[in-house]
């Protein structure tokens, strides 16, 4: 008899962990990034102000856009879709114009992402961004 209720115990525990929550990636996100992009044969540092608008969410699939401000006051706005990972953490997005980003969800509000891209523009980037209370807020 022991044994049976260990088993139930058992079950019941790994039902809980495999339906573990799925997290709701949608709204509007915001912060900073910085990283290295190739310029005229080298590499320079740009701190930029970033938007991340997830506008559906399918299961682990989602979609949205990205805005980043440059230095020089002008911004690019490109949509991308996303996965997030079966560990409910991971994210991997694939931006529409060109390169990829690996993320990590810190907590409900907070996303941390890696952008990724290859070739003679290439770069890294890391972004810190934060769920944003206020719809209508912006980057700076």
């Amino acid at each position: 008899m022991r044994k049976f209720w260990l088993l139930v115990s058992l079950v019941f525990l790994a039902t809980g962990i495999c339906t573990a929550q799925l997290p709701n990636l949608v709204g509007n996100w915001a912060g900073f990034e910085n990283g290295y992009f190739a310029s005229n044969g080298s590499y320079k540092l740009e701190n930029l102000g970033i938007n991340l608008t997830i506008v559906e969410q399918k299961d682990r699939l989602f979609r949205g856009n990205l805005t980043t401000a440059f230095e020089n006051g002008t911004r690019i706005t490109e949509d991308f879709a996303g996965a997030i990972g079966s560990d409910n953490k991971t994210l991997y997005i694939a931006e529409f114009r060109e390169g990829y980003d690996l993320g990590t969800i810190i907590s409900d509000n907070e996303i941390e992402l890696i952008y990724l891209q290859e070739g003679k523009m290439g770069g890294a980037l890391f972004y810190a961004l934060h769920r944003m209370t206020n719809p209508h807020a912006n980057i700076g």
